[in-house]
């Protein structure tokens, strides 16, 4: 990901805004034994940081531009993302105006690779709904 910095932003049309829900504690099935040890296979840890947050406006992948920008550029995003080494984010007083991304390609049609979420109880099979408990 690419980001280049400008002093000003200069979209006024409608922007996502983005308010962060709770504290990791809604997490508490990754931080098992057993999960962290996947976790730590793909060198994810012990260095993870995790949060939820929500946003104001419909997402439509066509848009994704607009909607990373809104993102890097929003206050309370910027205040609880600590960027892993491939992204920084400028001081408060700047804003992002251009970002350029590359979609990965997906060569899985299937969603079997997922199962190991149902299995070591991430999400409950039947509704699709990530476990808190």
């Amino acid at each position: 990901m690419k980001i280049n910095e400008d002093n000003k932003n200069d979209d006024v049309s409608e922007k996502f805004i983005f308010t962060q829900l709770g504290d990791a504690s809604f997490f508490k099935n990754i931080f098992q034994k057993e999960n962290m040890a996947l976790i730590e296979k793909w060198g994810l840890a012990p260095n993870t940081d995790l949060f939820k947050m929500r946003f104001n406006l419909q997402f439509d992948l066509k848009n994704l531009d607009k909607f990373l920008l809104d993102m890097f550029n929003d206050v309370t995003f910027r205040n609880t993302f600590t960027p892993i080494g491939l992204v920084t984010i400028p001081d408060n007083e700047k804003f992002i105006k251009n970002i350029s991304f590359k979609k990965l390609g997906c060569k899985s049609a299937n969603l079997d690779i997922l199962d190991v979420m149902y299995e070591n109880q991430l999400v409950n099979k039947e509704t699709g709904i990530a476990c808190l408990l």
